[in-house]
This record gives C-alpha cells, structure tokens and sequence, in this order.
C-alpha cells in the first residue's frame, strides 16, 4: 500500500521493504484474505514472500515502520546497538494517522486481522490507508528529498 502511495504521489527517491520482526511467517506468501482485499483495491501481493528483518539491513534504512507495540518493542533492542549516526528513526505506522498520532505508541498498533474473518481484513486497511498521506508527505520531506543512504 505504501509503495503504491509512493508511486502515485510521484516519490520515486526511496525504496520500500516489508520486514517480518519474527520467524513464524518466513517463506509464506500473503495471507489470501489480505493478497483479497488488496486486489480490491487494485493491487496485486502475489509475489510477496515474508522476509525476516536483518540487524545489518537496518542500518541502511531511514525509516522504520512498526505495524503493532509487540514489533517496536522487539525492535528498540537491535537498534540500540546500531551506531547512533546509522541508526534508522523508528516510529509506529500509525502515528501517521491523525485520530492516532497524538496517542502514546502503545495505542498506534495496527489490529492484527489474523484471527478474524475478512471483514477485519478490511478494517486493517482503513487503519493502514488512513495513515498514508502524512506518511507520503513525511518520506516526500525528510527522505526522498536527501535520497537514500
């Protein structure tokens, strides 16, 4: 979602990477409800194959989005031992969105709709979709405009 935003904003000057912060989902495709509701929104996941985070691919990041409180709290760890001039700014994904953003971090999560049925799946992305035009307007200002690292 946050690459086509990108792209459809024109802000061509960054690269996007989904992460897994765990192992349990390594090598699986999306889910089929999620890859559902992203193709009804005109977007195609199919070739998505979760891939865990590396502590070495961080310190070529800017920015790092955590999607719940559970993956910002396993990530504070691993970027404390990243050189502090190297080190990615870390921030929940919806502290973008404005009904969140003046909320502590630990009520920025994303619902997880993994034990829901489809209708949750789509919840999930209101939550995400509500959060991409301050998150473009972020990247656009304080990353795309000096490139990448």
């Amino acid at each position: 979602m946050l690459k086509n935003a990108l792209a459809d904003a024109e802000v061509t000057a960054v690269e996007v990477r989904s992460r897994a912060v765990t192992d349990g989902e390594v090598g699986n495709g999306i889910d089929p409800r999620a890859a559902s509701t992203l193709r009804a929104h005109g977007l195609d996941a199919s070739a998505h194959v979760a891939t865990q985070l590396t502590a070495d691919e961080l310190a070529d990041m800017d920015l790092v989005l955590a999607m719940d409180t559970d993956h910002f709290e396993d990530l504070v760890p691993v970027l404390a031992d990243i050189d502090p001039s190297e080190r990615p700014m870390l921030r929940m994904f919806r502290s973008f969105d404005q009904v969140a953003a003046s909320e502590p971090h630990e009520n920025q999560g994303v619902y997880d709709p993994w034990y829901g049925d489809a209708g949750d799946f789509r919840e999930t992305w209101k939550l995400v979709a509500a959060s991409l035009p301050a998150l473009v307007d972020y990247v656009r200002s304080n990353i795309a405009s000096r490139g990448n690292r």
